[in-house]
């Protein structure tokens, strides 16, 4: 989505008109990159790429071309010898499918542009979207935001209803290709493309576990966040590679951070003072992973406490404690590793088994 964004405020300063190449879809092979996407505008500029060169690029140029002349949407599907598709990243020959559409920022309602923004803005607030689009002659877009907020049209009320219905689903599986949706006694299909904001971690209480955890997932594409009381741990000698700091009362600081279904939160200070006023915060958010660091005696002592200030039996399941997966973890960075193995697990809808 980044070069997306982009490229509609480069456009929008140069006021150019320009075409855009989705890689739709793949035959014969692994399906590698969907969503891939290539710029040409009406200077014959090109920006980006649907495979890695070659015929395929070439063929999209020209399609290009063709879009900004007409103004009109092709779908269209290249046959890959075995060379190509060897390339490609396939295994074998194939095809590939090409979905190249006008963009005109210039005009107020243009299809690509306005859910390049709606998709922006929804990730910018730690939300997530799906971007579906018409594959008929019409540049048509339509942007589910995880709330239910719609931005566009593919055509119909019908079918905007119909995939409005299916988004929540859609999103949970990061769904990238064309899909069949049925609306009234009409199938129509349309290429979706999920967009989620970079998960993060955020460690509350700067402990040799956070420094282990920390030091693992930056490399996994996450966000990290530390959040502890005391300066002499939650510094930059301990925390070199940490994307933020936070000194100070936790509870504070974690009202004030967005904890987002991309959100992590994990409580490594075993600490009550700390965990439960915390716990408070984050049960009231929409984060997406909760665990905390404890024994299953401690357990048993938070969830009584949890029940006792009024959350219920489905609050309390959210917090994973004791945390991480059941691999026999003793060091600092067997429990980081661990922990980063269930949160991912639950982050892709995987039941497994807690550390004991």
């Amino acid at each position: 989505m980044t070069l997306t964004s982009e490229r509609i405020t480069e456009l929008r300063a140069s006021r150019r008109r320009a075409a855009v190449a989705t890689l739709i879809a793949t035959t014969g092979g692994a399906i590698r990159r969907l969503g891939e996407t290539m710029w040409v505008d009406d200077h014959g500029a090109i920006v980006g790429s649907v495979t890695i060169g070659g015929c395929v690029d070439g063929r999209a140029v020209e399609l290009a071309e063709d879009v900004l002349r007409s103004g009109e949407s092709q779908r269209t599907s290249l046959a890959l010898g075995d060379e190509d598709a060897w390339a490609f990243g396939m295994t074998c020959a194939g095809n590939v499918e090409l979905l190249v559409e006008p963009v005109d920022v210039a005009v107020a309602r243009d299809a690509v542009s306005c859910a390049a923004d709606a998709v922006r803005d929804a990730l910018h607030s730690g939300r997530s979207a799906l971007e579906a689009a018409a594959l008929g002659s019409t540049p048509r877009r339509l942007v589910v935001i995880d709330d239910g907020t719609t931005v566009g049209t593919l055509g119909t009320t019908e079918l905007d209803v119909a995939v409005a219905r299916q988004a929540s689903t859609l999103i949970d599986t990061r769904a990238v290709g064309v899909v069949a949706v049925t609306h009234g006694e009409t199938t129509t299909e349309i290429f979706v493309h999920t967009h989620a904001p970079p998960p993060s971690v955020i460690v509350m209480g700067a402990t040799d576990v956070a420094v282990a955890l920390v030091r693992l997932a930056g490399p996994l594409g996450f966000h990290t966040t530390v959040v502890d009381g005391r300066d002499r741990f939650a510094n930059r000698e301990r925390f070199p590679t940490a994307d933020a700091l936070h000194v100070g009362m936790p509870s504070e600081i974690m009202a004030g951070l967005s904890l987002t279904p991309a959100t992590a939160l994990v409580l490594v200070a075993h600490d009550f003072k700390y965990d439960i006023p915390v716990l408070e915060v984050a049960l009231r958010s929409r984060v997406g992973y909760l665990g905390v660091l404890g024994s299953r005696r401690r357990a048993d002592i938070i969830r009584e406490t949890l029940t006792g200030m009024g959350f219920g039996t489905d609050d309390i399941a959210r917090v994973h404690v004791p945390i991480g997966l059941d691999i026999g973890a003793r060091t600092s960075g067997e429990i980081a590793l661990s922990v980063l193995a269930q949160l991912i697990a639950v982050r892709n809808g995987k039941q497994l088994v807690a550390e004991r």
